[in-house]
């Protein structure tokens, strides 16, 4: 029976510590699903500083953690307005060039897949009202892609791959200005042109 005890009371404890750290993380969870919920209900494409500072603690606890912020952020990109989404594309970016781990996430398990359904579809009128914001939401997400192409792209190919088709050939057309390759947001005219590219990326990245 002294055995039967002792073997029994280690894993008493460590069931104990199980549910102590699930109910810590349900409710690191419940915190961050209200910030999430603060910035996607906020009149500006922006993210208060406290807020996302607290975002960030919360994504550097562990792997596990970043894993949840991760998974409420793609279900943020899935907003029904283009302003909520562009503000969750916001704490992408951020999270994006801060975290090799939601790096990883992002361009390994799904989430540039997420981000062309949500922030880069073929054509505007796949995005939610209004038009404007839209379009904002839209140029964002292809200067991200290209600042974190620029900042990592050597290490993660699905994101080359984005970045290769989404960006504007030199060849295309009418002039302008400098600046080299790389996506960047498009004039009226080239709008058909980049619905095809984007097209084909979706395709390739499916």
């Amino acid at each position: 029976s002294t055995q039967s005890t002792w073997g029994s009371y280690p894993s008493r404890t460590s069931e104990k510590k199980k549910k102590n750290g699930e109910r810590l993380m349900d409710g690191l969870v419940a915190r961050l699903r209200g910030l999430l919920a603060d910035v996607t209900r906020s009149s500006l494409p922006a993210v208060e500083d406290a807020v996302m500072a607290e975002i960030k603690a919360i994504a550097k606890v562990s792997r596990a953690h970043t894993q949840q912020v991760y998974n409420l952020l793609l279900e943020a990109l899935h907003a029904k307005s283009a302003l909520a989404r562009h503000q969750a594309l916001v704490v992408v970016d951020a999270l994006f060039i801060r975290s090799a781990v939601f790096r990883e996430l992002m361009a390994m398990t799904g989430g540039l897949k997420v981000l062309l359904r949500t922030c880069l579809p073929s054509s505007l009128t796949e995005l939610p009202p209004t038009r404007q914001q839209a379009r904002a939401l839209r140029e964002a997400a292809a200067r991200f892609v290209q600042t974190w192409t620029v900042r990592f792209g050597a290490g993660l190919k699905p994101l080359r791959l984005l970045s290769d088709h989404l960006s504007t050939p030199t060849s295309s057309g009418g002039g302008g200005g400098g600046g080299g390759g790389g996506v960047r947001p498009l004039a009226a005219g080239e709008e058909t042109e980049q619905d095809r590219r984007i097209a084909r990326t979706q395709e390739l990245l499916a």
